[in-house]
């Protein structure tokens, strides 16, 4: 069984519908649009399109995190959705795209952004008014779950921008890799 992330109650309802699987060769760079980082920023980015919102909960030693305070809203206890985070912001769809896109950006030279992506950014929501399209715990690669109940276009655009990235799929839950 596949560990899963700690969300409250009333996020969690929803299960998991998929999971993201990458297995990219050995000679990609995580950072480039085929490597983890940037396979998991292209389904975020297909997720965002169908979401209302994004909950980032980050370790406040992110190399950014003085423009995450400036820019997305801080969220306060009752309405976390990650269990545990004592870091969580949430910013709003489309308002906030482009800050989340560079939250979750890596330039290929910058070595402590690399770090800040996979391991100072602790876990990712990407929500709808009804539940969540998307979560991960970035540097767990075997925890970057779908919720696509009732949104089967979101799943043919994941699959469909999938379906050209060797070693990556979207896997129904209880199916073998």
């Amino acid at each position: 069984m596949v560990p899963r992330m700690r969300f409250r109650e009333t996020v969690d309802a929803a299960g998991p519908t998929h999971r993201l699987v990458t297995r990219p060769s050995s000679d990609v760079d995580d950072r480039a649009a085929d490597g983890l980082i940037g396979i998991e920023n292209r389904v975020v980015a297909v997720a965002m399109e169908y979401g209302t919102a994004v909950h980032l909960d980050v370790d406040p030693g992110h190399g950014q995190f003085e423009l995450l305070q400036r820019a997305l809203t801080r969220v306060p206890d009752r309405d976390r959705v990650f269990v545990d985070s004592d870091h969580e912001y949430r910013g709003a769809l489309p308002a906030d795209r482009s800050t989340i896109d560079a939250l979750l950006d890596v330039p290929d030279d910058d070595r402590w952004a690399y770090s800040d992506r996979l391991f100072a950014l602790e876990a990712v929501a990407v929500l709808t008014e009804q539940s969540w399209t998307y979560r991960s715990v970035p540097h767990e690669t075997h925890i970057r779950e779908l919720n696509v109940t009732g949104q089967d276009e979101l799943l043919a655009d994941l699959a469909d921008m999938l379906e050209r990235v060797p070693g990556t799929d979207i896997v129904a839950v209880g199916d073998s890799v």
